[in-house]
């Protein structure tokens, strides 16, 4: 079966990281034969299997902050994903606003942040898995990397 890399952003200390998170596992329980976990602590450590992985399958970034150290850790391995979702775009285009969310439970605002996410992941993900660009719209929070040939022969 085809595969979609996901690589969440891993920070800690910020209500963005776990909203990022909870986002990814959300993912992977709604598509587990279609997506595998990247760890970002492990590929920027080089561990052999994030790396094989990262390479092998089409990668999709959610970055949480502005830093984008998702995005940066597989810049400098030479790794060009196929998406990146940046978290405070979502934010902003679904006017979902954080204040009072903590790192530690999530509540209403930091859950619906999270299903927006994982909405437009999954979306993409079934789009890739279907031979398809992407299904965007201009002002969407999330840029296509790859054009359609060479995303879909990483297939």
């Amino acid at each position: 079966m085809k595969k979609i890399a996901i690589m969440p952003c891993n920070g800690v200390g910020r209500v963005v990281s776990t909203i990022i998170r909870e986002s990814a596992y959300k993912i992977h329980s709604l598509r587990p034969d279609a997506t595998i976990l990247i760890s970002s602590p492990d590929l920027a450590a080089d561990n052999p299997d994030a790396l094989l992985n990262a390479k092998k399958y089409p990668l999709i970034i959610i970055d949480g902050c502005k830093p984008r150290c998702g995005s940066n850790i597989v810049k400098t391995k030479g790794i060009k994903p196929v998406l990146e979702i940046y978290a405070p775009l979502v934010c902003a285009d679904k006017k979902i606003p954080l204040s009072g969310e903590t790192r530690v439970k999530l509540g209403v605002k930091g859950t619906w942040l999270a299903e927006a996410i994982t909405e437009i992941a999954v979306q993409a993900i079934d789009d890739i898995l279907s031979n398809k660009i992407p299904t965007i719209q201009e002002n969407l929070p999330f840029k296509v990397y790859m054009d359609k040939e060479k995303m879909l022969s990483s297939l």
